[in-house]
């Protein structure tokens, strides 16, 4: 069996895989060949998509049940045939009962549905015993469904090990959560400072971003979304990844966590890592790397990878020296190559500050990651979701990867354990 599809969480995502790999295969079998025609040897095997109770399944999930009339009504000449089950006959679509040959009508509760379904006025069955019903191909005849002598579960496990022939494809899907070190197991790290953003939606593959390639354009990103959305835990894998895959000689990682933040435990636990948590500490550091542009010391042989967590603590009453040290070190970035400033937000505190440098200059990128499917957020990125985008489940650490105005869901890496995911 490639899946097994439940109404609960995730399989909505699981169910559109699936339709979207059928109409693939139907696509390419269709081309130049008709199942139907071809008695000889067939070059793919059938392929059974088995639906139980079709008004669950439609209840569940109606955008993805809408397309399966397509399968019913061209899925022969393809190899792809369908057994859909359902307690009345109203509860199929006609696009799909009418095409539908055979049928197997068990007992239901009036006439007028046996003759919606049988087609002509039959004999009601009288005789009250399971599996006894009509049989419909073309002329319908009166039968006896067989009962396995076996429990159903020893039988399948039964036919599952006689079976010799190919497994049918596994339909993968997004998880909900992938840790750090799962998702280094599964796609690796670069050989160079690498940023491991995530798991595509779409292709299921890593998504990592090497920060001495030359297709590696924006110096700064921009991350936005709500209170406990994944933009820390973001952060963290991305200083993490860094760490993990540069040469510590050639690239520096300094993060800045101007409220509570897991930053300041990752920083403990790895010194490569110089997290800073109180204002005074911050603008010296800010200070000084603004004086370092100034006197030309930043070079692109030692470079810097700069975190700042919630940005938007910065320009709270109080902290003005620490919006004007940010301020100061954004207006000198145009001067230097050496530094990559990745800063986390939230829209609300943010928005006031759009005329100051620092919020200039991130909005500007056009790239980073939105823990959000409120356009205003991806607004700021000068991106646009498809509709079918606003319609994804966004779980902790799901989010959309913006590169050059483009969204691209992905599953963040996460730091903690995925127990039970």
């Amino acid at each position: 069996t490639g899946a097994v599809i439940r109404p609960q969480i995730g399989e909505k995502e699981r169910f559109k895989r699936l339709l979207d790999h059928l109409e693939t295969e139907m696509d390419r079998r269709t081309a130049g060949y008709d199942y139907s025609e071809n008695k000889s040897q067939k070059p793919d095997p059938f392929i059974f998509l088995v639906i139980n109770n079709f008004a669950e399944l439609r209840a569940n999930f109606p955008d993805e049940a809408e397309r399966l009339a397509r399968f019913v009504r061209d899925g022969k000449r393809a190899g792809i045939h369908m057994i859909i089950t359902t307690n009345r006959g109203p509860e199929l679509a006609p696009s799909l009962r009418n095409n539908m040959g055979r049928r197997l009508v068990l007992q239901l509760g009036s006439k007028d549905e046996h003759l919606e379904l049988v087609g002509r006025e039959l004999p009601q069955i009288l005789a009250k015993i399971d599996g006894r019903g009509y049989w419909v191909d073309g002329a319908p005849y009166e039968c006896q469904i067989a009962f396995p002598e076996k429990p159903l579960r020893d039988l399948i496990h039964a036919m599952d090990d006689s079976w010799k022939g190919d497994r049918p494809r596994k339909i993968e899907v997004l998880p909900v959560c992938i840790s750090y070190q799962a998702f280094i197991d599964k796609f690796g790290l670069g050989q160079h400072a690498t940023l491991p953003v995530g798991q595509s939606y779409e292709t299921l593959e890593g998504i990592q971003i090497d920060l001495d390639s030359d297709q590696f354009s924006s110096q700064t990103w921009l991350v936005m979304g709500g209170k406990e959305s994944g933009k820390s835990n973001f952060l963290c894998s991305l200083a993490l990844g860094v760490k993990d895959s540069s040469d510590p000689k050639r690239w520096e990682i300094r993060a800045y966590a101007l409220r509570r933040s897991p930053l300041i435990n990752i920083g403990k636990a790895n010194p490569e890592i110089k997290v800073l948590s109180d204002s005074e500490s911050i603008i010296e550091d800010l200070n000084k790397l603004t004086s370092d542009i100034q006197a030309g010391i930043q070079t692109k042989d030692k470079r810097t990878l700069l975190l700042v967590d919630d940005l938007g603590a910065a320009f709270q009453p109080g902290r003005d020296k620490l919006a004007t040290a940010l301020n100061q070190l954004a207006a000198q970035m145009e001067h230097t190559e050496a530094i990559t400033l990745i800063a986390a937000g939230m829209l609300d505190e943010m928005r006031m500050q759009i005329g100051t440098p620092i919020v200039k200059l991130l909005k500007q990128s056009r790239m980073g990651m939105v823990f959000s499917k409120d356009n205003s957020d991806m607004d700021w990125l000068g991106a646009q979701m498809q509709l079918e985008q606003r319609k994804s489940d966004l779980y902790p650490g799901r989010g959309f990867f913006v590169s050059r105005g483009k969204p691209r869901l992905v599953q963040t890496p996460f730091l903690g354990t995925c127990s039970g995911k």
